[in-house]
């Protein structure tokens, strides 16, 4: 399939999840009441790997939160081939596009009456392939010498969920602006066609900053 006809396709994804994101927090902005506090976030140095990234926690209490996130990956995907008689690699590049959502729940081990504090809890975490540039299948081939899985000729789908758990910090500076630290340790399980079962873990670093109302 062609990749700009691909790309119409990711805008109509994105537009669905991120009307369906701006429900959400307006049901969870009215549904809950007026003590509860609000975030939303991002990932301030994420652009610079063409990573973007909106996060929206709900303060359910001083000790309970619950979060949820959005990631669109723009970053470029890489075929290394190694030149044995210069023993240099060489990286054919091909752009690719990636979303990721994520549903965290928070508990706060330590807190003090800012917002600040220590908190631990269940994380998962599911990443949706939405397109890639022609010619990495054929690329792939040639340098691998052999066929493509199933797995890597899916243009686009459901590819992987991560369950597992978080655990970090955050600081609120004048009572609105959280700065967070976040560990995500996780299992991996791939979906969608030529998927194996596999035990591998995961560790991803964050960190958010943003605005609390």
């Amino acid at each position: 399939m062609n990749f700009h006809f691909k790309a119409n396709i990711e805008r109509v994804i994105i537009n669905r999840v991120l009307k369906g994101f701006v429900v959400f927090i307006l049901f969870a902005s009215y549904s809950l009441t007026a003590q509860i506090n609000h975030e939303l976030k991002t990932q301030p140095l994420a652009p610079l790997n063409d990573n973007y990234s909106l996060y929206y926690e709900s303060l359910l209490s001083d000790r309970w939160s619950v979060e949820l996130g959005l990631e669109l990956d723009l970053a470029n995907i890489y075929i290394s081939e190694t030149n044995f008689d210069s023993l240099f690699s060489e990286f054919h590049v091909f752009s690719s596009s990636r979303f990721y959502t994520s549903l965290g729940v928070k508990y706060y081990v330590l807190v003090d009456e800012k917002g600040s504090g220590v908190f631990i809890g269940p994380h998962v975490r599911l990443r949706y392939l939405l397109g890639r540039e022609d010619g990495y299948i054929d690329k792939w081939e040639e340098v691998f010498n052999t066929m493509a899985p199933d797995r890597l000729v899916s243009y686009s789908g459901f590819r992987d969920f991560w369950y597992g758990a978080i655990f970090g910090g955050k600081y609120v500076i004048k009572d609105h602006f959280p700065i967070e630290f976040a560990v995500t340790y996780a299992r991996n399980k791939e979906l969608g066609v030529g998927a194996m079962d596999n035990t591998i873990f995961y560790i991803d670093y964050y960190l958010k900053f943003g605005y609390r109302f």
